[in-house]
């Protein structure tokens, strides 16, 4: 897997710089054809590895991995129809989310708002009894059990609703939940903070508002209440810099458009746009470990040069015409030709390597183990060079991990 592909590379990285300790962190490249694809398993790995490599990802877009950007556009794009249990719990399972809210165990919580009976919507209706599978009658029993030592139904409140033309009174009874007592009885509060939040947020967006109103409503109540950040990491206030960089087009709009009160749908297109589908700064220079796409970093010489994700299926790739475009039955020499383009960028990448080159690729199907086979461009270069390919085990912790060739760091 990736995850097994990144350990390896750690590995090799760690064992370099103790043997030798003239190459440092900055001289050291890694590409991937895809690097959105590795971006979370190269945190995962070197965040939680015994021994502290500095690492840069450079080019990434914003939206992947464990960012304050990956969280706003989840919050973002939520809506009152996928308010329901599991999205709930999938937004709090978030880093920064659960982080801004201090939750701490969501299994405990997901498992209470199951047997609470929580499916989906806020209020929903008392006429068709959906009332009882909603977040405001859920969270009422949540409360009643943490503040009642009873079982005994009580009154909690009544609701005004239209039937035939006629408003109808209607007292609502809820259940103290039994189990609101127990250890993960404060991450119901917060639970309930949480989804509080969510509903104001939701409301709010029924108003139209002018780009600044929209602006200002995007940075206080979404991103500083419910997003976590490190002020004192690099990384995140870079960031949040960039994030107000991408909202200062509403201060660069004409007099007229920026008076003009528009819904929540037409400021969301625009953030859409500018900051969540854009990719982050190319960063080929920062001192640490680099990882980046293989195309920005094309040709740049570095001592140690990592080329990972050699898979037969993604790299160099294939040339997907339509059926129309009549290139793909007559090709001439100048015709772009991904497969092409692929084969020179892989040439130019490895000659580029002045000290060491490692390359890698997935060799065995994770869900079967069968073999697989590596990119034609390496499958050339190990048997033009009579090389065979180092085979790591399945786990990390494997006791095959005893000799010069197979060693590990990690466990």
């Amino acid at each position: 897997s990736e995850v097994r592909e990144i350990e390896g590379l750690y590995n090799f990285l760690l064992d370099l710089f103790e043997r030798d300790r003239t190459p440092k962190p900055g001289d050291v490249l890694v590409v991937a054809p895809d690097i959105n694809t590795y971006e979370p398993y190269v945190r995962a790995v070197f965040r939680n590895a015994p021994v502290y490599l500095p690492v840069q990802v450079s080019g990434a877009v914003t939206t992947s991995g464990d960012s304050i950007t990956a969280s706003l556009e989840l919050l973002a794009n939520l809506t009152e129809e996928h308010l329901t249990g599991e999205s709930v719990m999938g937004l709090l399972e978030q880093h920064r989310i659960g982080q801004a809210y201090q939750v701490e165990d969501t299994a405990a919580l997901r498992a209470m708002i199951k047997k609470a009976g929580i499916r989906f919507g806020i209020e929903n209706r008392i006429t068709d009894d959906t009332h009882f599978v909603s977040w405001t009658y859920g969270l009422e029993r949540f409360i009643l059990g943490y503040a009642m030592l009873s079982d005994e139904p009580f009154d909690v409140s009544y609701r005004l609703e239209t039937v035939d033309g006629e408003e109808k009174r209607t007292v609502l009874t809820n259940y103290p939940f039994k189990d609101a007592e127990a250890s993960a009885s404060h991450d119901l509060l917060r639970l309930k903070a949480f989804v509080d939040d969510l509903q104001e947020m939701l409301n709010e967006q029924k108003e139209p508002r002018t780009f600044s109103g929209w602006k200002l409503f995007f940075l206080e109540k979404v991103m500083q209440r419910m997003v976590w950040s490190n002020d004192f990491d690099k990384n995140d206030r870079q960031e949040r810099t960039d994030i107000y960089r991408a909202l200062g087009f509403t201060e660069k709009l004409s007099a007229a458009a920026a008076a003009e009160e528009v819904p929540w749908d037409v400021f969301l297109y625009e953030l859409k746009k500018r900051l969540f589908t854009e990719s982050r700064s190319h960063e080929l220079n920062s001192g640490a470990i680099t990882f980046a796409s293989a195309v920005p970093a094309r040709g740049l010489p570095f001592k140690v040069i990592a080329f990972i994700g050699l898979d037969n299926d993604k790299f160099p790739g294939q040339d997907a015409l339509p059926g129309f475009d009549l290139t793909g039955n007559d090709y001439r020499p100048g015709d772009r030709s991904k497969k092409e383009a692929g084969k020179s960028l892989f040439a130019d990448t490895i000659m580029a390597a002045r000290q060491k080159l490692y390359l890698s690729y997935i060799g065995q199907s994770i869900k079967d183990n069968t073999v697989l086979p590596p990119s034609i461009v390496l499958d050339n270069l190990m048997d033009y060079l009579g090389m065979e390919a180092v085979k790591h085990p399945l786990h990390g912790f494997s006791n095959r991990y005893d000799n010069e060739k197979l060693f590990t760091y990690l466990y």
